[in-house]
């Protein structure tokens, strides 16, 4: 109930805040938009001189809602501007989840999309307030009313888009020390899994893959991924472990095809490509192979 009435409040704070030519705390200058982000202490405080006295109310009352509605809003710049882009969900806007996902994860997603309708004219007031098409404005400006692990994945992904290597890696390193709880743990595994693979890194990919598998609760991604990069390192332990995690997930024959295809039309369009020795490994371990592996690796190493 009190979050239902304050919701106006918000809103008209942030209709306020947009028109209002003195306000700052949501306006970003593309070359401030690192100054303190890296900082030990980036937080905005609601004391702070520099703010409106609708600035330092909506800290003082809303910052962790803003927070979320700001990350929210980059959310959907990034899957506008990049449909690869590298966020762990699908379109919040659609109600259909792919097959691997589980029950709990088809739960969770299930109560953002309810969030998100809710929240339409509150994501409307945002992106009038901050006034830009550029999701990296609103990571850096959600970072700086919360730090948190999310956002500074978020902030990952703006730099991503925007060709910052240095940044982005350095995102995921401060959303590192930032996550407090598993799911949030394995998520920045998963994302430095990623970095390692920009570098053909396999095996550190593949260990903190391992890594996010075994933190969120088996998460079916990680094991696909685990078991096709062991494949591409050719590393037997690494393999017998992949196949060991896939089996302990929840995940239907349709959907490890879906998952191979998807991989399959990346490999095609030199995303990526098998390694030399990637193919005659696969080919040694096909015969004892169970179906549920081949469903996976049969696509992408044997073609």
């Amino acid at each position: 109930m009190t979050l239902h009435l304050l919701e106006p409040e918000l809103e008209d704070l942030l209709q306020s805040i947009a028109t209002d030519p003195r306000a700052t705390l949501l306006k970003v200058d593309r070359p401030a938009l690192t100054r303190g982000l890296f900082d030990r202490s980036p937080l905005v405080r609601d004391s702070c001189t520099q703010l409106t006295t609708a600035e330092r109310h909506l800290l003082k009352v809303h910052r962790v809602r803003l927070a979320e509605l700001l990350r929210s809003a980059c959310f959907d710049l990034l899957l506008g501007k990049n449909e690869e882009a590298r966020i762990y969900g699908t379109n919040w806007s659609r109600t259909e989840y792919p097959d691997w996902l589980n029950a709990q994860q088809v739960q969770d997603l299930e109560a953002i999309v309810t969030r998100a309708r809710l929240d339409h004219p509150l994501r409307s007031a945002v992106f009038q307030a901050v006034a830009s098409s550029d999701p990296l404005h609103y990571a850096a400006v959600s970072c700086r009313i919360l730090p948190c692990s999310a956002g500074y994945l978020f902030l990952s992904d703006s730099y991503e888009l925007a060709g910052n290597r240095a940044l982005e890696l350095k995102a995921v390193q401060v959303s590192s020390t930032l996550a407090s709880t598993r799911k949030e743990r394995a998520h920045v595994c998963s994302y430095l899994a990623y970095e390692h693979l920009k570098d053909l890194e396999y095996v550190d990919a593949i260990r903190a893959y391992r890594a996010a598998f075994e933190l969120s609760g088996k998460w079916p991604n990680e094991a696909l991924s685990w078991l096709c990069l062991a494949v591409q390192a050719s590393d037997e332990r690494l393999y017998r472990g992949g196949v060991d995690a896939l089996g302990e997930c929840e995940i239907t024959p349709n959907a490890l095809c879906t998952w191979a295809a998807d991989q399959v039309a990346l490999r095609n369009r030199g995303v990526w490509k098998p390694t030399r020795d990637s193919l005659p490994f696969w080919r040694k371990h096909r015969e004892n192979a169970n179906d549920q592996v081949r469903h996976v690796l049969d696509p992408l190493f044997t073609h």
